[in-house]
C-alpha cells in the first residue's frame, strides 16, 4: 500500500500543472493591443528569474554569453547615468514630482539588471524594506534600459554616421557656397548645359541627432520605436523667400537630384503653400504655363499661391515643438553604402529635409555664424521634450504605486 501511495504521489508530481492565467499579463496584452506606449505601462509582469531570462532571450540577449552579459551591464550603467542626469534636469526645471529624489538610490547603483526588474515590479525579496521612491526610480531606469537596448539593435543608429556622410556628400554635389563682399550665400551647381532659374539660397547645412536626444525623444513619444524618429540625420536649407523653396524643390525633383520616389508616407509636412489652389492652377493649361513662367522669373510675384497659415495643430506635428515653428519638412530615404558578408551593397536610410524662408528661419531660431550652427529654438524644443518626459514619469510612477497597493490588498 505504501509503495502504491508513493507511486501515485510521484505520478501526480510529474503531471503538468494546470495553466494559470495571470491577470497582469492579460492587462499587458490589452494595453498593447490598444496601441499604447510601454513607457506608460507599469505592472508586475516580471516576477521570477525565469521570467527575466525569458524576456531577455526574446529580445535576443543570452545572459550566459559573457559578451552579451557585459553589454547588458553597460546598457544598465548608461541608463542609470542618463536617468540621474535627466532627473536633475527635471528637478531644476520644476518638472519632477516632489517624492522622487534626483539622486539615484545606492541600492540601485549596486543592483543587477534582474534586481532592477524585480524592484520595479515590487517582487524583490527586500521590496517591503525599500523606500517607495526606490521603486519609482527603478521603474524609470527600467524603461530607459528597454529604450537603450532597443536602440543598440537598430540599423538607424548603427549607420547614423555613414548616413550623415552620405547626406553631406549629396549636399556638396548639389550646392556650393559663394563668398563675396556682402557675405556668403549658396547656389545650386548646374548639372546640365541649360541655365538654372534664379534661386536665392542663404544657408545649407546638415546635422545628426545625439544619442541622449534620441533617448529623450523616445521617452516623450507614444510609440517607443525608432520608426517614429525621422531626423536621425537631417539637412536644413534656408531660402530668401517662400517661393524660392518651391523653385528649389522644382529643380531637385525635375532633375532627379534627390530620390523623390523614396518619399515616406505622411511626408512631406508643410505650412507654406495653398496646395489645393496650386492644383486648380495647374489643372488649367493656360494658367499653369503662366504660373510656371512667373515662378521661374520672379519668386516675389506669383498670383494665387498664398502663404498657408496653420489654423490648428495637426496630430502628426512634433508635440514638443514651438507653436510658431514653421517649415516644410520632407522625409525620404537615401542609399547608404554598407558591407555585408564581404560584399558592397546599400540600404535605404531615412533623412529629413527641412526648408524655411529667411524670415521664418529667424523665428524658428535657425541661424549660422562663424561656421558653427547654433539654434535658439533647440533649447526650447529640448525643454518641451523634457517637460513631456517629466509629465509621463509623474503619471507612470503614480500608476505603478496604485497597482502595487491593489495587489497587496
Amino acid at each position: 500500500m505504501k509503495e502504491n501511495s508513493e507511486l501515485k504521489e510521484k505520478a501526480m508530481a510529474q503531471e503538468p500543472q494546470e495553466y494559470q492565467y495571470d491577470p497582469d499579463t492579460i492587462n499587458l496584452i490589452a494595453y498593447l493591443l490598444q496601441g499604447r506606449s510601454l513607457v506608460d505601462f507599469f505592472g508586475p509582469t516580471i516576477k521570477t528569474h525565469e521570467d527575466f531570462v525569458a524576456l531577455l532571450a526574446a529580445n535576443g540577449y543570452d545572459i550566459r554569453n559573457q559578451l552579451q552579459a557585459n553589454k547588458l551591464r553597460k546598457i544598465e550603467e548608461e541608463a542609470i547615468y542618463f536617468v540621474e542626469k535627466m532627473l536633475k534636469q527635471l528637478k531644476e526645471k520644476g518638472y519632477l514630482a516632489g517624492d522622487i529624489n534626483p539622486e539615484i538610490d545606492e541600492s540601485l547603483l549596486i543592483a543587477s539588471m534582474k534586481e532592477i526588474f524585480l524592484i520595479a515590479a515590487g517582487t524583490h525579496p527586500e521590496a517591503k524594506n525599500l523606500h517607495p521612491m526606490v521603486q519609482k526610480q527603478a521603474c524609470i531606469i527600467l524603461k530607459v534600459i528597454f529604450i537603450i537596448a532597443y536602440m543598440e539593435g537598430k540599423v538607424e543608429l548603427m549607420l547614423q554616421d555613414s548616413a550623415y556622410d552620405t547626406l553631406q556628400e549629396l549636399l556638396d554635389n548639389n550646392f556650393r557656397e559663394i563668398k563675396d563682399k556682402n557675405g556668403s550665400h549658396f547656389e545650386l551647381i548646374p548639372k546640365h548645359e541649360r541655365r538654372l532659374p534664379k534661386i536665392n539660397i542663404k544657408t545649407v547645412y546638415s546635422s545628426k541627432k545625439s544619442r541622449e536626444s534620441i533617448i529623450r525623444k523616445l521617452l516623450s513619444k507614444d510609440e517607443v520605436t525608432s520608426a517614429t524618429i525621422t531626423d536621425y540625420v537631417r539637412a536644413r536649407i534656408i531660402t530668401e523667400t517662400p517661393l524660392d523653396i518651391l523653385r528649389l524643390l522644382y529643380v531637385l525633383v525635375k532633375e532627379n537630384r534627390i530620390p523623390w520616389n523614396l518619399s515616406l508616407s505622411k511626408s512631406p509636412k508643410q505650412q507654406y503653400f495653398d496646395l489645393e489652389n496650386l492644383k486648380r492652377i495647374m489643372d488649367d493649361a493656360e494658367t499653369a504655363d503662366q504660373f510656371v513662367q512667373t515662378l521661374m522669373k520672379n519668386p516675389y510675384i506669383v498670383e494665387g499661391l498664398t502663404f498657408k497659415k496653420r489654423k490648428k495643430k495637426d496630430r502628426n506635428d512634433n508635440e514638443a515643438s514651438n507653436e510658431n515653428f514653421v517649415c516644410l519638412s520632407w522625409v525620404f530615404e537615401i542609399p547608404v553604402e554598407v558591407e555585408i558578408n564581404g560584399k558592397q551593397t546599400f540600404i535605404y536610410y531615412p533623412v529629413e529635409l527641412q526648408l524655411a524662408d529667411e524670415e521664418r528661419a529667424k523665428r524658428n531660431g535657425w541661424r549660422k555664424s562663424a561656421e558653427k550652427i547654433t539654434e535658439a529654438s533647440h533649447d526650447k524644443y529640448e525643454e518641451g521634450i523634457l517637460c513631456r518626459v517629466g509629465a509621463r514619469v509623474r503619471a507612470a510612477v503614480d500608476r505603478i504605486m496604485a497597482e502595487i497597493k491593489n495587489v497587496d490588498k
